[in-house]
């Protein structure tokens, strides 16, 4: 029978009821001790997954140990061997300020199919429903050609929301000249002493309902974790006390290349506040950073879209030459 260890409160009675004939399993919340035990867990999950990326530990600990506010006891549980070898998790954390939450787990590819992944998610569901103290909306991202994760949370009544895919933009073929910018506009690169002026930017770029969730200082200094300045620029107007027109942040995450078999720079922000669209800002700064990329030594450009986008900006990245690559979709529950 799974046991909790002691002193750490184990999980709820939905998870162990599922569990008796994994003798030697000790289920308890995380510890940031266990890093090293869930980085190779998750190593484990995405070798036999295959998606177009990997997860370092030190990503691993922005997600999971190192977020503002995270709450390990109440918020994470894990499933450890004798040896304290990882072979499942499972987490939740709150979403921004809404009543909202984000889910993630694994179960190492030699336990599955026997039932810990919904035990997991049952326990989720329930850890929701305390956290939030009334209605709360559950998200969840499950990548392509992942067809029994899909179908347990259909069948849990989880509901697919939006496609995201993934688009590579070849850099050994030629790249366009950027057109020549109209005052006050001018292209500068990003340094970290911007951070808050792009923040506002970012805010005010996708205030119109458009579902991304608006940055906190605190969650903004998670998504510029991974910048890099030499490869990240903004569209300076240089005339207010919000001076940014648009932004382009970028990430270099080498631990993905063995999988997606070339090296790419990979562009994880880009926005332009709504009165300056229609001027080029885009494709100016998507331009500057496949330059930057491609000087660096980079064999692509990478960035992730939303399939929702309006049409302009599908075929912004049409005429800059990127692909679809690979898709992953957005699942939510909303309890009440």
């Amino acid at each position: 029978m799974a046991r909790p260890a002691p002193g750490d409160g184990g999980p709820s009675s939905s998870v162990v009821g599922a569990l008796a004939g994994l003798a030697g399993l000790t289920w308890r919340p995380l510890r940031a001790t266990d890093l090293l035990a869930l980085s190779d867990l998750v190593a484990r999950c995405e070798q036999h997954d295959d998606p177009p990326y990997r997860t370092s530990a030190a990503e691993l600990a922005q997600d999971i140990f190192d977020t503002p506010g995270a709450d390990l006891a109440a918020g994470t549980i894990g499933a450890f061997d004798d040896t304290g070898r990882a072979l499942a998790y499972g987490r939740i954390r709150r979403t921004g300020e809404g009543a909202g939450v984000v889910i993630g787990g694994g179960v190492d590819p030699s336990l599955r199919r026997r039932g810990l992944g919904r035990d997991i998610l049952q326990w989720q569901i329930e850890r929701a429903r305390v956290l939030a103290d009334g209605p709360v909306t559950i998200t969840t991202y499950v990548e392509d050609d992942m067809g029994d994760h899909s179908s347990m949370l259909e069948e849990e009544g989880f509901t697919p929301q939006r496609r995201f895919w993934e688009l590579r933009r070849d850099l050994a073929l030629p790249l366009p000249d950027v057109s020549p910018l109209r005052p006050p506009l001018t292209l500068e690169r990003w340094h970290p002493e911007l951070g808050e002026q792009v923040r506002l930017a970012h805010n005010e770029s996708y205030v119109d309902g458009s579902g991304v969730a608006l940055a906190t200082p605190e969650s903004w200094r998670e998504d510029l974790a991974h910048a890099v300045p030499e490869w990240s620029f903004v569209m300076d107007r240089s005339t207010d006390r919000t001076p940014i027109a648009g932004y382009l942040i970028s990430g270099r995450y080498e631990q993905d290349w063995a999988a997606l078999g070339y090296t790419s720079g990979y562009a994880d922000l880009l926005g332009v506040r709504r009165e300056y669209r229609g001027r080029r800002v885009a494709s100016a700064l998507l331009i500057a950073a496949m330059r930057a990329y491609r000087d660096s030594g980079m064999e692509y450009a990478c960035l992730g879209v939303d399939s929702a986008l309006d049409d302009a900006t599908s075929t912004l990245y049409e005429q800059l030459g990127f692909e679809a690559t690979r898709g992953s979709t957005l699942w939510v529950r909303t309890l009440a």
